[in-house]
């Protein structure tokens, strides 16, 4: 099991510029992906795609594989704006990302 330093120093070496990321509306608000979408990018990340999904999903949900590192960095990054977690998607579901975020009710 990698210790939480190593996690973090994984994620640190990742060039977010290159990962390609999906931001996904399942709140029901008109916008909110690409409010989530252009936060990210604020923040450093550039593959980024938005749309929407159906479904009854809670919070901002992250997925990234298994990637612990940028996993968790995402959850930490996001977590400065919204309340991030993991769960509930799996990244298998959306072939060609790095990672998937689920914006919900």
């Amino acid at each position: 099991t990698p210790t939480p330093e190593a996690i973090a120093e994984a994620a640190e070496e990742k060039d977010i510029s290159q990962i390609k990321v999906q931001v996904l509306n399942a709140s029901g608000v008109a916008g909110k992906a690409k409010e989530v979408a252009d936060w990210l990018e604020e923040k450093g990340y550039t593959g980024i795609e938005t749309g929407n999904i159906a479904g009854a999903y809670k919070g901002v949900i992250v997925a990234a594989g298994d990637d612990l590192g940028l996993t968790e960095k995402l959850v930490a990054q996001l977590g400065e704006k919204y309340e991030a977690a993991t769960g509930e998607i799996k990244l298998a579901d959306f072939p060609g990302f790095d990672a998937v975020v689920v914006f919900g009710k």
